[in-house]
């Protein structure tokens, strides 16, 4: 949706209209995809605040389910070194 130039009226319209605005600044730009898989916590993220209907803000912190996540990775990752 950030290659093309349209008006996207879904929820994510608004990030959208900013990425098109940063890109009017921006002579260089590349757009990859990152499967869900690569970072559970955003994913996670995104289903919880679905899921709950509200709008997350992650300024200065991410919510406590995020860092018990987080904690619980490392000790997975850990485990299997």
């Amino acid at each position: 949706k950030c290659k093309t130039q349209t008006n996207d009226k879904s929820r994510v319209g608004a990030y959208i209209r900013d990425v098109h605005q940063l890109l009017i600044k921006t002579k260089r730009y590349y757009f990859e995809h990152t499967p869900r898989e690569a970072n559970n916590l955003a994913h996670m993220l995104a289903r919880e605040a679905l899921k709950k209907k509200e709008e997350i803000y992650l300024i200065g912190r991410v919510p406590e389910y995020a860092e018990r996540l987080k904690e619980e990775e490392q000790k997975g990752e850990q485990r299997r070194s």
